[in-house]
This record gives C-alpha cells, sequence and structure tokens, in this order.
C-alpha cells in the first residue's frame, strides 16, 4: 500500500504539471515558451506549439505572434504577414511590436521570392 500511496503522488505531481504547462500556453506565459523556441532556434516545435493553441483559442495573441515569428525566422514571409496584420488588425496595442516586421516582409517580398509553404 505505501507503494500505492507513493505513485499516486507522483501521478498526482504529473498532472498538476501537465495541467500547469497547459495553462501556462493557454496564458500570457506563451510569451516565455515561444521566446525558449525562437532562442533555440526550434522554428518548428514553435509552429506545433502555437497551432494546437490556436485551435481552441484562435484570438490568442501570443500564439498569433510567435507562429508569425517562427514563419519570419523561416523566411516564410507570406505566411508571416498574413499572421502580423491580422494581428495588428484585431490588436491595435500590438502595432509597436508587428509593425517593423510588417515592413520587412513587405519590403522583402517586394525585392525577391517569397517563400511559401502551405
Amino acid at each position: 500500500t505505501i507503494f500505492f500511496i507513493f505513485a499516486s503522488a507522483v501521478l498526482k505531481g504529473v498532472l498538476g504539471a501537465i495541467q500547469g504547462m497547459e495553462e501556462l500556453k493557454r496564458s500570457g506565459g506563451f510569451r516565455i515558451i515561444g521566446e525558449q523556441y525562437l532562442d533555440k532556434g526550434q522554428t518548428s516545435e514553435l509552429i506545433a506549439e502555437a497551432k494546437d493553441i490556436l485551435k481552441t483559442h484562435p484570438n490568442h495573441a501570443y500564439a498569433n505572434y510567435y507562429l508569425a515569428m517562427a514563419y519570419y525566422h523561416e523566411q516564410r514571409w507570406v505566411d508571416a504577414l498574413k499572421i502580423f496584420e491580422t494581428l495588428r488588425s484585431k490588436k491595435p496595442e500590438w502595432a509597436d511590436a508587428v509593425d517593423p516586421y510588417i515592413v520587412e516582409s513587405k519590403e522583402t517580398i517586394k525585392n525577391g521570392k517569397p517563400k511559401l509553404i502551405r
């Protein structure tokens, strides 16, 4: 029975950690996760995490921002631009954060061949 008590406590801790991570991803805490992925150059992981959140929370500002940032880092200018512009129109308070990327993405598309992956 001691084993079962110990296993139950471990399981509760693991489940609590998983629930805590899910809550962190849904909250503004996704900013921390997004920055960590970008710092490590893990754009494909960031894209997967952001898309997962956006399935249930399509207006999640940080998930949209970091999805656009991942596309931007992958030089997927058209994809990044679309999300940056949508975020800017829905959340004008994000203008300072997204406007430089909007300008640069448009300039890159204008002067070169945009990389678009669907």
